[in-house]
């Protein structure tokens, strides 16, 4: 539960797997398994992405494990099958082979908190544009959106005729 701008914001979701120790320590771990496409890893880069204005998914896993789960986070994973590497984040004082990428993200205790804070500002961002009506009909994939073959067809306006994202 996010709570932000006035406004109580649910966020729900599944994690593909959490592996805990007996202190209580979990790591959320996210299976990518992109055949043909190298997943790209998660760094520095992607996690100041993450929490202005791109998928929001591992830090907000790392946030979950704790106020949701109730764990003391160790990190969050993103694991490719495909190549075998493991990037993402790793809470101080966890150990070294969580998210042991040398690109991982490696984030004090105490910042969880100002994560937290940021996912929350970004859902309440959303939410006020989802009540203004501002929601650009850009699907992700057209084939899956539009009457009929998505509960939100109404809210995000699909359009048929407008291009595939990434295409002019």
């Amino acid at each position: 539960m996010l709570r932000a701008g006035g406004r109580r914001i649910e966020v729900r979701g599944r994690f593909d797997r959490v592996d805990a120790d007996t202190a209580g320590r979990a790591v959320a771990v996210d299976y990518k398994m992109r055949t043909g496409e190298t997943v790209r890893k998660y760094g520095e880069k992607e996690h100041a992405e993450a929490l202005a204005d791109g998928d929001p998914q591992v830090p907000l896993y790392l946030v979950a494990l704790r106020d949701a789960a109730g764990f003391e986070p160790a990190g969050v994973e993103i694991a490719d099958v495909v190549s075998g590497r493991v990037s993402g984040i790793r809470v101080e004082g966890a150990p070294g082979d969580v998210a042991p990428d040398r690109a991982a993200v490696i984030v004090a205790p105490g910042e969880i908190d100002g994560i937290a804070r940021a996912l929350a500002a970004r859902a309440a961002g959303v939410a006020s544009a989802l009540g203004r009506g501002d929601v650009a009909p850009w699907p992700a994939d057209p084939a899956r959106c539009g009457p009929g073959k998505c509960a939100f067809a109404d809210l995000c306006r699909f359009d048929k005729w407008a291009p595939p994202r990434g295409r002019p």
